[in-house]
């Protein structure tokens, strides 16, 4: 079959052949059963909308646009090929009036959907005594803006699902802290299990934690563990005990993971999700922490089963203008907190590839020399993840020039891509490759492992954007594109500042910046109207 070719103007009708590769494939095979052309154009639309994130194609929202079949010569209207599909097609589905699913992702989003509401309209459970008792002695001593993780803490306590939202420094990992430390509270020998999307986020999880323990001295000796979703989902006997699980950096979970998870996580668990629902979403399809918040702003807005953290507790809040400029897509108020006096944020231009070089040998090496340390102090992201200015380039640049960095006897940072269950090690791991009498090991924490011994993994100086979600820096360069580019949005960029914790130098020019400014990119997804549905079923709670 040759290639379909999207007639249109908007981003999700571009067709661009990496991409449209496997819904290519899709519609051949779906072509070789039955060649009527609208449902050729279903199973393409479809199967290229999974490959953008969603779930699902919201055929109403496009109305009017076309899909050009070559092979048959004609232009095929998107509701002709909606029309197209029958109730009983074996891969493709038609629901919620004009949404086009394949049949896989529409099983994940109902059974998800279904799980979601049976947690929000279980009763709430009566708070044990103890932890009672703990929050309001605790609550004595705290001001205002720190008593809302306890309030936060004492809804999770009481509640089947708990959904806490908040951007960076908003307190987030301290509120897990105390929830922990209330749930820990409702009875004898409280099973707690800590999670999060991938091995870094949670290795960062667990060590924060480990941090916060002495503001209860009574669980403090309590050992502290994290892991994975995925490793979790093999462990079946270790969710069926639990009391309670508590997943961090929500926003990185996608429909399919979240559907694995609730088919395994018996109702009396409770379940606790935590994130910033402004970041990117997950690298899978879905935006599952961002349509669940948006339901329950309409479906609870007593706040019984949700909490939203607005107040930022850095002393270097001075950034957090530049990220809510970058949310609300105000070119001007972005530019304003681009040119404030002493602002932590500032921007460069470079020409080429060979600029961009020259510009962070000289500015890298300075932080290095003055005692920053790489992927700790100092972050650099990338939008892209190939080209000169994506990841790859800028990595493989840094890989041969690095011998002669002043710092280079400190090692070379190495960002691993493959699981080691037997050492412990997770994809998203970042540590260091050095050298000691000749020999080479691996340095991650406190952990020396042979070098001989590590899975995949690639050098770790350029980490792209999606790659750093649940890391923080002090300071951040962040690389754009040197043209608009379509993988340029609102969330990358508010995701990519927001890595760091004082300082962010952004690398592109105004028309790029603007460019990303003015896309925000909504994933299309009927979780959360069947959340709505599902909650207007008699015997389930609707908001008044």
């Amino acid at each position: 079959m040759r290639r379909l070719r999207m007639i249109a103007k908007r981003p999700f009708l571009q067709s661009a052949d990496q991409d449209d590769a496997v819904a290519l494939a899709f519609a051949a095979f779906v072509q070789a059963t039955n060649p009527d052309p609208g449902l050729v154009g279903a199973a393409f639309l479809a199967a290229r909308a999974e490959q953008q994130g969603d779930i699902g194609v919201d055929v109403g929202a496009l109305e009017g646009e076309q899909v050009h079949l070559p092979s048959l010569g004609q232009d095929l209207d998107l509701r002709a090929c909606l029309d197209a599909v029958p109730a009983d097609h074996p891969w493709l589905v038609r629901d919620l009036g004009d949404r086009l699913y394949l049949r896989r992702q529409h099983a994940q989003e109902t059974r998800v959907a279904s799980a979601l509401a049976a947690r929000l309209s279980a009763p709430p459970t009566p708070l044990a005594p103890a932890a009672d008792t703990w929050l309001q002695q605790t609550a004595a001593s705290l001001d205002a803006f720190s008593r809302v993780q306890l309030d936060a803490a004492r809804a999770a306590a009481q509640s089947s699902l708990f959904v806490l939202a908040g951007g960076p420094g908003t307190g987030k990992t301290r509120s897990i802290a105390r929830i922990r430390m209330t749930l820990l509270r409702l009875g004898p020998n409280q099973r707690v299990l800590l999670a999060a999307p991938t091995g870094k986020a949670a290795q960062r999880l667990r060590d924060s934690l480990k941090q916060l323990a002495p503001l209860d001295p009574d669980t403090a000796a309590l050992p502290i563990q994290a892991t994975t979703v995925h490793r979790l989902l093999q462990q079946t006997s270790t969710l069926e005990l639990a009391d309670a699980l508590i997943i961090d950096e929500a926003s990185m979970l996608d429909l399919a993971l979240l559907d694995r998870l609730l088919c395994l996580l018996p109702m009396h668990t409770r379940l606790i999700l935590v994130g910033d629902p402004d970041q990117l979403a997950s690298v899978e399809a879905g935006r599952v922490l961002a349509d669940l918040i948006e339901h329950l702003a309409e479906y609870d807005p007593g706040q019984h089963q949700h909490r939203r953290l607005r107040h930022n507790f850095r002393a270097e809040a001075s950034l957090q203008p530049l990220a809510n400029a970058v949310l609300e897509g105000d070119v001007q108020a972005f530019r304003d907190a681009l040119e404030v006096p002493l602002s932590p944020a500032t921007c460069v231009e470079m020409a080429d590839a060979e600029a961009l070089q020259q510009w962070l040998g000289r500015s890298l090496a300075a932080r290095l020399q003055s005692g920053a340390v790489w992927n700790r102090d100092l972050g650099l992201l990338c939008a892209l993840r190939r080209g000169r200015f994506g990841a790859e380039g800028l990595n493989a640049w840094l890989s041969s020039s690095w011998p002669s960095w002043p710092s280079a006897d400190a090692g070379e940072p190495i960002l691993l891509t493959e699981h080691a269950d037997e050492m412990d090690l997770w994809n998203g791991d970042l540590g260091w490759l050095r050298s000691e009498a000749g020999v080479q090991y691996f340095e991650i924490g406190n952990r020396r492992l042979p070098a001989s011994l590590l899975p995949r993994h690639e050098p770790g100086f350029a980490l792209t954007v999606h790659k750093a979600q649940g890391s923080e820096f002090d300071t951040v360069v962040l690389v754009l594109p040197n043209r608009v580019s379509p993988i340029l949005s609102r969330e990358l960029l508010y995701t990519g500042i927001t890595r760091a914790r004082k300082q962010v130098v952004l690398v592109g020019s105004a028309a790029v910046l603007e460019a990303a400014l003015g896309k925000p990119r909504v994933r299309s997804s009927g979780l959360y109207a069947r959340l709505r549905l599902n909650a207007q079923v008699p015997g389930a709670k609707v908001a008044p």
